[in-house]
């Protein structure tokens, strides 16, 4: 068996661009999270993936979709992939969270791998649905190629946990809007080839800048 993940995440949104916490609310991809869909898409159509699964939250629907326009394959919304749950938190930036949830803030500093923010999830609950969510998947479409668009919060810990990274040790990847990463599971488990792969992106950037030069 050699089944091959790709893991996206959605394009940018406003929320993105505010720096407010997302969780399961929703704003809208921009222009330029349409455009990174778009490029996305190129090496989609590229892959030709067998199924895209997507989280059901809009800004992965849509981002989802617009792969679509170009691969053109069968598109499974699912919850199990969600972005994390962050209760009180969502809708908020940072510096606002500390100054109208002081104790809140505290717990979560404190304890952000087991806390459960109020009305909202843990690191280790979304760790563990997502992961028990991409071993569902990968048993319905074993030898094939799956495309999940999901979320920052969702892709991080389970790299982490593939990784064997311990929670505490600072994060030294990142995971940008678009961003591919592969995972393949065989025999042996998983192996990832590949983790936050934005060439799509990059490659443009050169391009205007070549245009530019002349």
């Amino acid at each position: 068996m050699n089944t091959e993940i790709f893991l996206i995440r959605h394009g940018e949104t406003i929320w993105n661009t505010k720096k407010l916490i997302q969780g399961q609310l929703d704003s809208p991809l921009t222009d330029n999270g349409i455009h990174q869909s778009n490029l996305l898409s190129q090496r989609m159509k590229k892959i030709n993936p067998d199924i895209i699964y997507t989280s059901d939250l809009k800004r992965a629907v849509d981002t989802a979709n617009i792969i679509n326009q170009y691969v053109d394959k069968e598109i499974v919304e699912i919850s199990g992939v969600r972005e994390r749950h962050w209760g009180v938190f969502q809708g908020a930036s940072w510096p606002k969270i500390k100054k109208f949830f002081p104790t809140q803030y505290k717990y979560y500093r404190n304890d952000s791998k087991n806390y459960m923010i109020p009305n909202g999830e843990s690191y280790n609950q979304v760790t563990k649905r997502t992961m028990e969510s991409l071993v569902d998947i990968i048993e319905n479409h074993k030898d094939q190629k799956i495309v999940i668009v999901t979320h920052g919060g969702v892709i991080s810990p389970l790299i982490r946990a593939l990784l064997c990274i311990p929670y505490e040790t600072h994060r030294k990847f990142m995971i940008s809007n678009t961003s591919i990463t592969k995972l393949v599971y065989n025999d042996f488990g998983f192996s990832i080839v590949s983790l936050g792969d934005i060439a799509h992106l990059e490659g443009e950037e050169k391009i205007l800048d070549e245009l530019k030069e002349k």
